[in-house]
């Protein structure tokens, strides 16, 4: 089976899950990126921090500490992946549900249809030969 026959299996459900989730991907990059640029930018703040104490600078210390607002830049990055988190679960948990249902009256039309066709095969095994065909 190829991936083309794979998606066309899938119908348009898989087409709007596969490209829902490459959007998820794009979004997952794109908050590594900023998270490593915001951790490099950290490190050398630390590094300007820590040469100035070393120098006995601390106004020069003081001035870098300043000069960088990560407590606003995580908070808001927290913000965000809070939010995020509650829009994703409130969007997984009620699909979630509404998928055990119908997998639930799936099931139930599979038994349902099973039985019918036993009985149907039982019908037919209790009948002569000569009716069946």
């Amino acid at each position: 089976m190829t991936l083309g026959d794979f998606i066309h299996g899938g119908g348009p459900i898989l087409v709007i899950i596969i490209i829902l989730g490459l959007v998820g991907l794009f979004f997952f990059f794109e908050r590594l990126f900023v998270l490593l640029r915001e951790r490099n930018e950290m490190m050398a703040t630390v590094i300007k921090v820590r040469n100035s104490i070393a120098q006995k600078n601390i106004t020069a210390a003081k001035q870098h500490c300043r000069s960088q607002s990560y407590a606003s830049i995580f908070s808001s990055g927290i913000s965000l992946a809070l939010y995020t988190t509650v829009g994703g679960l409130a969007v997984a948990i009620p699909l979630l549900i509404l998928m055990a249902i119908l997998r639930e009256f799936e099931d139930r039309i599979l038994e349902s249809t099973t039985e019918e066709v036993r009985s149907i095969v039982v019908k037919l095994k209790s009948l002569p030969l000569e009716e069946v065909q």
